[in-house]
């Protein structure tokens, strides 16, 4: 794949960052290699993504890290809130400085943070049912308020929002080469009608941040989100 990649190189211009070019397909199933320039690096894909919520690591070094020659990191928008705020601008984006790596790096959108609060703890659910789950299809999201323009939530007993405007504007501010788009997740006790409403309205959030986006794309692209649930 490395020799594939360096083949290819040859017709990227840095100019045109960021850019994604499918180097080979696969001819019986739809799996495929590609590489991903980024203003940070290239990422072969594909390719693990390390996970550092909060922007830093908690059990490896930046030198330990770049020993594992990962390609990628991704951290939480929600969960840097606060951080990035207090950030400077500077030459150095918000994750290079606090990861200590001049690598690729993602933020989530923190859209799962905020509506997860409103998983009912009694129902022992989140994303996922697990195998204590109870199926109490009557629960409330008493936590949150969800709107046109955004969510509602209840965190440190205060009401705060988060939108997909806001969500765009703090990861442009974060800096990270690969952003996310701020989705409606719904619960797996969620019915048809519901999860309907939600990808409908995840759509309408998706041309928000999309809008925001387009003000100022620096050296950034914008990853929509693929929504639904378990219904067609």
């Amino acid at each position: 794949m490395k020799n594939i990649a360096k083949r290819n190189q040859i017709n990227f211009k840095r100019a045109n960052m960021p850019s994604f070019q499918i180097l080979k397909k696969d001819k019986k199933t739809r799996a495929r290699l590609g590489i991903f320039k980024t203003s940070h690096g290239d990422i072969n894909t594909p390719s693990y993504v390390f996970v550092g919520t909060y922007g830093k690591f908690l059990h490896l070094s930046p030198r330990d890290i770049k020993k594992t020659k990962t390609q990628v990191v991704i951290a939480n928008t929600f969960h840097l809130w606060k951080s990035v705020i207090k950030h400077r601008n500077t030459k150095k984006t918000f994750l290079t400085k606090s990861f200590g790596l001049n690598i690729p790096t993602m933020t989530d959108s923190g859209g799962f943070q905020v509506l997860s609060l409103a998983f009912d703890d009694k129902n022992k659910i989140g994303k996922f049912i697990t195998d204590n789950a109870r199926a109490d299809k009557n629960y409330k999201r008493s936590k949150i308020k969800i709107t046109e323009k955004g969510v509602y939530f209840k965190y440190d007993e205060k009401w705060k929002f988060m939108g997909p405007e806001l969500s765009i504007k703090l990861q442009k501010k974060i800096g990270a080469d690969i952003i996310f788009a701020f989705d409606h997740i719904t619960s797996p006790l969620d019915n048809y009608k519901y999860n309907k409403k939600a990808v409908a309205l995840t759509d309408r959030w998706a041309k928000i941040c999309l809008k925001t986006h387009n003000l100022n794309k620096k050296d950034q692209v914008l990853f929509g989100i693929v929504q639904g649930g378990l219904f067609k």
